[in-house]
C-alpha cells in the first residue's frame, strides 16, 4: 500500500486495532476512496468492528455492488 499515491488519510474513532495495525481510510488523488474501491472490486469485504463505523454504509453498498457482478 505504500506505493499507492494517496491524497490523504483519515481515521475513525480508533487509529489501531487490537493487534497494533493501523486503521485508516485512504483517498486517492482522483478523489476515490481506496478502501471502497477494494470492496467494489471484490478484493476486500465489509466487516464492522465497533466503534469504527464512520463509512460502514459506504462499504456495505460497495459490497452489494460487487456481489451483483
Amino acid at each position: 500500500m505504500n506505493n499507492v499515491p494517496s491524497r490523504f488519510t483519515a481515521y475513525d474513532k480508533e487509529k489501531t486495532d487490537r493487534y497494533g495495525r493501523t486503521l485508516a481510510y485512504v483517498w486517492l488523488k482522483n478523489g476515490d476512496m481506496f478502501n471502497e474501491s477494494l470492496v467494489k472490486k471484490g478484493l476486500a469485504r465489509e466487516k464492522y468492528f465497533s466503534p469504527n463505523g464512520k463509512y460502514r454504509d459506504t462499504f456495505v453498498n460497495a459490497q452489494d455492488e460487487a456481489k451483483k457482478r
